[in-house]
């Protein structure tokens, strides 16, 4: 889900279906975010790379009976397989983001969602993959920021008056 918030307003388009995200094309393939970004892909393009890296603690595990939610738990406990595959979900998602990011312009980027958590890499593969595409001029001036609202440094970022919501 997405949403985009322009003072203070959450701005739905002229029919309410603004904000349809996932279905955002992100390569001349016709691959859409959804195709990289949702727990089955994850999982799907996860289990594409299980047997390279015999070093993952994912490896114990039943490759066929693996979960986004195993994958979550084992990039906080220090997987580096897992977390490369959770960072380049945010990669995708960051690729998707920069088109937007050069339409719109917002002051925030605000990314959450059951895999955006610190320790995941998440919103470090958004900001780099936004980066690959926005010019820098654009990109200086948007904070992409996880949506961890307790925090005050973010809760302040939430006073702007721009800013887009993705939830992965």
């Amino acid at each position: 889900e997405t949403a985009l918030i322009l003072n203070g307003e959450v701005w739905r388009g002229s029919a309410g279906l603004a904000g349809a995200f996932g279905r955002f094309v992100i390569d001349s393939d016709g691959r859409r975010v959804d195709d990289f970004a949702t727990d089955l892909s994850i999982v799907r393009r996860t289990r594409n790379r299980f047997n390279q890296d015999q070093t993952s603690s994912l490896i114990s595990l039943d490759e066929s009976k693996i979960t986004a939610d195993d994958i979550i738990r084992e990039a906080l406990k220090g997987d580096e397989f897992a977390v490369m595959m959770l960072e380049r979900t945010g990669k995708f998602v960051g690729v998707a983001l920069a088109s937007v990011i050069h339409l719109l312009n917002p002051e925030t980027v605000v990314v959450g969602g059951q895999i955006v958590r610190p320790g995941t890499n998440v919103v470090e593969g958004v900001i780099s993959g936004a980066g690959e595409s926005v010019s820098s001029e654009i990109l200086a001036g948007t904070k992409i920021i996880p949506a961890d609202l307790r925090s005050e440094e973010h809760t302040s970022e939430l006073q702007s008056r721009q800013y887009l919501v993705c939830r992965l």
